[in-house]
């Protein structure tokens, strides 16, 4: 990933677990143009997900048919975001894989993806990045509830996805515990394990962070 610093907006990715990823047109559009002109570098639309019955909105799925139909302003980046739990649903990495990402990322409008994984996935999930990388897509891999974590662990999990060779590392704070002093603690102990760049999604109450 180019650049000192990657800002990528999540909004409807995020937004999405309060409407099912139903948004409407109008809506859609103002956003894309607005995050365009703010400077954002990667707007992630939503989920790369198989089409069920759950959910209603295509943001949920993001298929390429539907992101083709998007106005998506000229030098704006589009991520997705894949489930690691979908993955390893049972057909094997490959095949979902092959279901989710039918074209290669020159045919495709998306630019990143980022694999959200638990802890206790990761060993699994790895595959599924040279996968990636390998019809051109950036890979992220976002860490979940990564506080209160050990530093061994984190560690040794760095260390297995530098192996794997991913564009990027993040780490969500999903469950809203930690404080300033706790992530600067967990990227260094990421740092012990991979030398690439790092990404930070928070999820903190300001208020907390008072003295």
């Amino acid at each position: 990933m180019s650049g000192l610093v990657n800002i990528l907006d999540c909004t409807l990715r995020d937004g999405g677990y309060y409407n099912a990823w139903d948004f409407r047109s109008p809506l859609v559009a103002e956003y894309l143009n607005t995050i365009a002109v703010s400077g954002v570098d990667y707007c992630e639309l939503g989920l790369r997900s198989v089409k069920t019955e759950s959910f209603k909105g295509l943001f949920a799925f993001c298929p390429e048919e539907h992101l083709r139909w998007l106005p998506i302003p000229s030098g704006l980046k589009v991520g997705v975001m894949v489930n690691a739990s979908e993955l390893l649903s049972g057909d094997g990495v490959g095949i979902v894989l092959e279901r989710l990402f039918p074209v290669i990322a020159a045919n495709s409008c998306v630019n990143l993806v980022r694999i959200a994984c638990h802890l206790y996935e990761v060993a699994e999930i790895l595959v599924a990045i040279g996968w990636l990388r390998s019809r051109g897509y950036k890979v992220g891999i976002n860490l979940m509830q990564l506080g209160g974590q050990p530093r061994k662990e984190v560690v040794k999990l760095a260390t297995q996805i530098s192996c794997a060779a991913p564009d990027v590392l993040y780490f969500a704070d999903s469950l809203g515990s930690m404080n300033p002093v706790e992530i600067a603690e967990k990227i260094g102990w990421l740092r012990e394990g991979w030398s690439g760049d790092i990404g930070v999604h928070t999820e903190v109450d300001p208020i907390s962070w008072t003295a």
